[in-house]
């Protein structure tokens, strides 16, 4: 009896905490990201680097919460200090591979995307200014060139070369299921261990 106690107070606790976590219809993810280039003086791109990025997944894009890394410029490697405010860029990620429908991209049927990013751009700020990373083509186009399909715009110029995400998708909720689900495994040992006795 006293673990359907326990059981129905976990699902009371914990369901409504990963409803809050977790919107209808999207859940957060994580991605690790790279930005690799030739030199800047054959084209590349100035700042290079890498780190991770949070998104929250949507029918037309993941919506980019949050970015951490470094990036380096020659010898300097600067600190990303945040997300920038989107403005002519609009921080979505469109992973490769991933079946996308709705807007704010599509407005009818589907695609699968062939490119990280839209030709508006993942933009995030250091000390000396905002990057902007882009693609060169749209997310449903099937022209896409492999490792020369990005353009970056920075405080110190334009360049071209290769931003590439590894996709390590946690939901938001599932370390509370698993608290849930561990939460009832104990309930369950303790009813199965024998009463204590004492001597009278």
């Amino acid at each position: 009896m006293k673990s359907l106690k326990g059981a129905a107070l976990i699902i009371a606790v914990f369901l409504p905490l990963a409803a809050t976590v977790v919107p209808a219809g999207a859940a957060t993810v994580t991605y690790d990201w790279t930005l690799t280039a030739p030199a800047a003086s054959l084209g590349g791109f100035y700042f290079t680097g890498g780190g991770t990025i949070t998104a929250t997944t949507g029918t037309g894009g993941d919506t980019v919460t949050a970015i951490t890394g470094t990036v380096t410029n020659g010898t300097i490697t600067d600190p990303i200090t945040g997300l920038a405010t989107p403005g002519t860029f609009d921080n979505l990620l469109f992973p490769i591979g991933t079946t996308f429908t709705g807007p704010p991209v599509v407005t009818t049927g589907s695609y699968v995307s062939a490119s990280d990013l839209d030709t508006k751009g993942l933009g995030f700020t250091i000390a000396a200014g905002t990057i902007v990373v882009f693609g060169g083509y749209a997310p449903n186009s099937t022209d896409v060139t492999p490792g020369n399909n990005y353009d970056q715009t920075s405080p110190n110029g334009f360049g071209v070369g290769t931003f590439a995400l590894t996709a390590t998708p946690l939901p938001a909720a599932l370390p509370l299921f698993a608290g849930g689900l561990s939460a009832l495994g104990l309930f369950g040992w303790r009813r199965k261990r024998p009463p204590v006795t004492t001597a009278a």
